[in-house]
């Protein structure tokens, strides 16, 4: 009589935690959908900052602050987060732009100087002409080889 007192009380136990874990995922599930829209900064379980700019499925294409796009899955955006970038001052943001300012005059005037066609010329050299040819989006190269 005390093993089915004692087996009916486990069956409940794992009953019961089993609910409360469906309901604890549920609940992750539901705030996961609720940050994921257009715009939203958001970080991912590696650590990956970046703003949604495109939601396909179960994919999320992220963009980082330099302008490029990543596409991610829906299960790896941890939470809704800005970049932790460390404050700067007035004095080294002034600085910094004027320091800017005068590497793209510089670059500028030396592109100037240079003819349009050894220019064009040079930067066809170092180029391999890639394309997405796979239903993935993967990029390859002339020969054929997968790249990311």
């Amino acid at each position: 009589m005390e093993f089915v007192i004692m087996g009916a009380i486990l069956v409940g136990m794992v009953l019961f935690m089993s609910q409360s874990n469906k309901k604890a995922r549920a609940r992750a599930e539901e705030h996961r959908n609720s940050i994921l829209v257009v715009g939203t900064d958001v970080m991912t379980t590696a650590g990956f900052y970046g703003r949604i700019v495109a939601i396909d499925g179960d994919a999320v294409t992220l963009e980082s602050p330099s302008g490029d796009e990543t596409v991610w899955s829906r299960l790896a955006i941890r939470e809704q987060a800005s970049i932790p970038f460390a404050p700067v001052s007035e004095e080294e943001a002034a600085a910094e732009d004027a320091a800017e300012a005068a590497r793209l005059s510089a670059s500028e005037e030396a592109s100037a100087g240079a003819s349009g066609a050894d220019t064009a010329s040079e930067a066809t050299d170092h180029v391999t002409p890639r394309s997405t040819d796979s239903a993935f989006g993967e990029k390859k190269d002339e020969s054929g080889s997968a790249w990311k």
